[in-house]
């Protein structure tokens, strides 16, 4: 079974899918270059109260993703940002929450209330 070609990327999901972010967050752009403790990191731990070795799951593509502790994507943002800057997705299935890095620096984050 082949994934669907229009799902298979975060940029490329349809109209009225469940990743609509309702909060937007910091633009990520602006602290590329920042160490820890910025705006994003900040928004990063809002969204995401979780113990610090919680997994957090970073999604690339539908076929490509990464499970990393919450306190690890925190410190190294940038490093999951450079691995795809075009909607990245970073999902905690257990509650539901997600943080989506898009083009030109947008974050948002939302609620996971059903899989339609």
């Amino acid at each position: 079974m082949t994934a669907a070609p229009l799902k298979r990327h975060v940029k490329l999901l349809p109209k009225g899918h469940w990743v609509r972010p309702t909060l937007l967050g910091p633009e990520w752009g602006t602290e590329w270059n920042s160490g820890e403790g910025g705006a994003v990191s900040c928004f990063l731990a809002t969204q995401f109260q979780l113990s610090s070795h919680e997994p957090l799951y970073i999604l690339l593509m539908r076929e490509v993703a990464y499970q990393a502790p919450v306190a690890t994507v925190a410190a190294h943002r940038r490093l999951f940002a450079a691995l795809d800057d075009e909607g990245l997705l970073m999902l905690h299935p257990p509650t539901g929450r997600y943080v989506l890095l898009g083009t030109n620096g947008y974050l948002g984050a939302g609620l996971r209330l059903n899989a339609s």
